[in-house]
């Protein structure tokens, strides 16, 4: 496969900072009408733009290209669906959100490029990680005050729901488990460690099981590949010890969360999480209810518009049928997902936007895996893999959350399409400085 070979230094430094902000959530320093302006998108468009600036030049572009291209047809039959939306509008303005994520896909492919980049991208992801779930500690302790809750605080640091920060968690679970176990490590061993107990002590609280499942996966993800590429070899003395460090983190985040998590109405948030986490398994979860019956009215109404669906943006028409705008600001917030990204594309884009959508996840899962496999240098292989762990994980949590409509399934996706040859080509060069 050919690539697009390129390296643009200065948009490495905003996709690194874009990356890290987007940590932030829904906090915003303008707002122009509806739209609320955050920190990382500054970053991201200054960075698109001397990408675009930059092109024209003899800078050299490292992605590589068909994922981008179906990523392209993609917004353009996005943007055809607005003839046949229900609401036109919404449609508009969720084809702008979702072509800004695909800058943001452009960008960090492009970050990516370089050896720098990759690392001080990995290394970001994390220590951010790390910064948010204190801030969540110290809500525990009562030192940051916290909105009013009915049973007990569920964490959702600066995010609109708990949903899309555990969304957040199994994104940085893929890069925190690769720094654990991986043998190849980019910061120091009590920093990795520290990130792992940090993870664990906020997504049981967190309560969003379809991110319990994501970061399993991502788990899996990150052993598999690192035995399979020869840089943690896997033995039952592996196994022994990674089952009794998971059980003795497991142990004292129990502890904590049942002691300094934040209750009302009952004793402690320890045994409600301990009915979420048997109802995985019992089947007697009503919200897993609640979201088959959606999934199945869903269905219903794709097979009454099956080739181009109903615009991006407006499966809430066949859920709310009350029509309610799902932007709108009043007491009641209506449902706008099936809480399954796949049946949301399926519905609101047709059959023929769900095959081009799922060419793009796959691509991306190929080609990502073959950058892991050609990467001669270990530290960017540890990204890649990482990258390949948190972008399977939320694909997973996808199923249960509108997982392509935030930010880090695209962080995910571009760092995985980076080039590994000009990865390699940074590597020998940094070395011939010495």
């Amino acid at each position: 496969m050919r690539l697009i070979n390129l390296h643009i230094s200065f948009s490495t430094f905003c996709a690194i900072f874009a990356i890290a902000l987007a940590g932030l959530g829904t906090i915003s320093i303008a707002k122009f009408g509806p739209v609320n302006i955050h920190p990382y998108q500054l970053f991201v468009v200054l960075g698109l733009l001397i990408v675009l600036l930059k092109a024209f030049g003899k800078f050299r572009l490292s992605i590589t290209p068909i994922p981008f291209v179906i990523l392209l047809f993609f917004i353009a039959l996005c943007i055809g669906s607005i003839t046949v939306a229900e609401n036109p509008t919404n449609t508009i303005k969720q084809t702008v959100f979702f072509s800004f994520y695909g800058g943001l896909f452009l960008l960090s492919s492009v970050g990516s490029g370089s050896r720098f980049g990759q690392l001080w991208i990995y290394r970001s992801i994390i220590l951010v990680s790390i910064l948010l779930c204190i801030r969540e500690i110290l809500i525990f302790a009562g030192v940051i005050p916290t909105d009013t809750f009915v049973f007990f605080y569920r964490p959702r640091s600066f995010f609109q729901e708990g949903n899309e920060y555990g969304e957040y968690l199994v994104f940085t679970s893929g890069f925190i488990f690769a720094e654990n176990l991986l043998s190849i490590r980019s910061l120091p061993r009590i920093v990795g460690v520290f990130a792992v107990f940090l993870l664990i002590l906020i997504l049981l609280p967190n309560m969003s099981r379809g991110s319990w499942l994501g970061c399993i996966m991502a788990l899996f993800v990150v052993v598999f590949l690192g035995n399979k590429f020869g840089i943690k070899k896997i033995s039952l003395k592996f196994w022994g010890r990674l089952l009794i460090v998971s059980l003795v983190i497991l142990g004292l985040t129990t502890f904590v969360v049942s002691k300094v998590v934040p209750s009302n109405i009952v004793d402690s948030a320890l045994p409600i999480i301990g009915e979420k986490v048997v109802s995985i398994f019992s089947g007697k979860d009503p919200t897993a209810s609640i979201r088959w019956e959606t999934n199945t009215k869903a269905f219903e109404y794709f097979m009454r518009h099956p080739f181009f669906g109903t615009g991006l943006g407006n499966v809430y028409s066949v859920i709310n049928e009350d029509g309610a705008d799902p932007l709108s600001t009043g007491d009641t917030k209506p449902v706008t997902t099936t809480s399954n990204f796949l049946t949301d594309i399926l519905v609101e884009t047709g059959v023929v936007g769900f095959c081009i959508f799922s060419i793009l996840l796959g691509s991306i899962l190929i080609f990502g895996y073959r950058n892991i496999r050609k990467s001669t240098d270990p530290q960017v292989r540890s990204v890649f893999i990482g990258s390949y762990a948190a972008f399977l994980g939320l694909c997973i949590n996808g199923l249960t959350y509108a997982s392509h409509m935030l930010p880090f399934m695209w962080i995910a996706g571009g760092i995985l399409m980076a080039s590994h040859e000009s990865c390699s080509e940074q590597k020998k060069l940094g070395d011939s400085r010495g």
